[in-house]
């Protein structure tokens, strides 16, 4: 059975480097949890950016497995 994530969120790396850089100015806390994953948070909004986010390809490839 072909699998597809219809209501999926993708975020370019290159968006994910700059919110690391920029983010920080503009009082959100930025991070790394244990697995190196960008962390993020600002008043009560949090969010992590795990390689499924960022990585088409492995996202990809987990469609196609399961």
């Amino acid at each position: 059975m072909t699998v597809i994530d219809a209501h999926t969120h993708f975020y370019p790396r290159e968006w994910i480097a700059l919110l690391e850089k920029t983010a920080p100015a503009h009082g959100a806390r930025i991070g790394r949890d244990a697995k190196g994953s960008v962390t993020f948070a600002l008043g009560g909004l949090s969010g992590t950016f795990a390689r499924p986010y960022y990585d088409l390809e492995h996202r990809i490839a987990y469609m196609d497995s399961v």
